[in-house]
């Protein structure tokens, strides 16, 4: 009788994507020995408090690291597109159902592709900062190509 392998996807201590590869003589029997290794995992304390004072400790943290622009840039964005709408859910509700009709509510006020993306990026840091265990895969809008002509 041949083993099964079954694989179990995810998040170290540290944030980063893992895959581990169970062998057992049944696939029920994998999935019970990666059921065990989930239980063994270590489980996050997530900070109380909302999105925008998220984004706002993410600033505060990376101030010294930062360049004076970016550092603008990144509380405009927080000022205009976090604090406003997403910015009031606790960071422990945040989902990926939350974070994409999010993004989706971002691109139909008109911001460009590259807007959204950076404001996604800004997020994604500053959430993944407080909480370890998130995992988001968040569509994007796609980049608009510029259309290049030949000089004549």
């Amino acid at each position: 009788m041949e083993n099964v392998h079954y694989k179990y996807a995810y998040r170290d201590g540290t944030g980063k994507r893992r895959v581990k590869t169970f062998t057992a003589s049944t696939l029920t029997k994998a999935k019970n020995m990666a059921k065990d290794c989930e239980r063994k995992r270590p489980v996050y304390d997530v900070p109380k408090m909302s999105v925008s004072d998220c984004v706002e400790g993410y600033i505060a943290v990376k101030s010294g690291v930062l360049s004076p622009n970016t550092i603008r840039g990144y509380t405009n964005i927080n000022e205009s597109h976090i604090s406003g709408s997403i910015g009031n859910v606790p960071l422990i509700d945040v989902t990926q159902p939350v974070v994409q009709q999010w993004v989706t509510d971002l691109v139909r006020k008109g911001l460009h592709p590259k807007t959204v993306k950076n404001c996604y990026a800004l997020l994604l840091s500053a959430v993944t900062m407080y909480n370890k265990g998130i995992d988001l895969d968040i569509q994007l809008p796609m980049e608009i190509k510029k259309e290049v002509k030949a000089p004549s």
